[in-house]
């Protein structure tokens, strides 16, 4: 059963909580800071636990997905719901050319390049060097997969977020141009991956 590693170290950081006790307790002795590692050490057992037992290479939730809010959302390259946000920020995606109607938003605080997102989790490109993985993804010839980026506009006010303009930008990038019609197909499956207000308008925003 895929959630058994994990159970079991749930069942064990119990336990060690367990042992902690209050000041007054007998198992005190065992000293907060060895009691800490242990927590520790459990819990990452449990981390990496979760990513062994998926047996998806592209299962880990918190640094990607297949849908994104406007006008904010945690991937933003910058985002700060409590204080705005005065410039433009995006989210990066790629979408695999054999699944053409999949997009894979990444976090783009934590992977700022498609590259070191797409080596690490997307199955075509784990463990490709940077000039391997441009030299399929940015030339029509051998092209594996498109990559671009959903460009937010600033956020003016805060509770709720609230952009200055109602509308966002979406970018492919690539050194040949696309045809016009693949375009339109691709433009139209990032732009349902974007969870938006109906009055809420998306633009393509070309590169070259």
């Amino acid at each position: 059963m895929k959630l058994t590693g994990i159970r079991r170290a749930q069942r064990n950081i119990i336990k060690v909580k367990d042992q902690v006790g209050g000041l007054g307790h007998p198992n005190h002795r065992l000293g907060v800071r060895a009691v800490k590692y242990r927590i520790y050490l459990i819990s990452f057992a449990w981390m990496l636990a979760a990513l062994v037992n998926a047996g998806d290479p592209m299962t880990p939730p918190p640094l990607w997905k297949n849908q994104v809010e406007f006008p904010d959302d945690s991937f933003l390259s910058s985002s700060n719901p409590f204080g705005g946000r005065p410039l433009p920020a995006w989210i990066k995606f790629s979408i695999l050319l054999d699944d053409p109607a999949t997009v894979y938003f990444q976090d783009s605080q934590l992977y700022a390049f498609h590259h070191d997102f797409a080596s690490e989790f997307l199955d075509p490109f784990v463990g490709m060097t940077r000039e391997q993985f441009d030299a399929v993804t940015l030339h029509a010839e051998g092209q594996q997969a498109v990559l671009g980026a959903v460009l937010f506009p600033p956020i003016v006010s805060t509770f709720p977020p609230s952009p200055g303009i109602p509308e966002y930008g979406i970018q492919f990038v690539r050194r040949d141009p696309y045809p016009r019609e693949q375009l339109r197909d691709l433009f139209n499956a990032v732009r349902a991956g974007v969870v938006a207000d109906p009055g809420v308008e998306a633009f393509y925003f070309p590169t070259f």
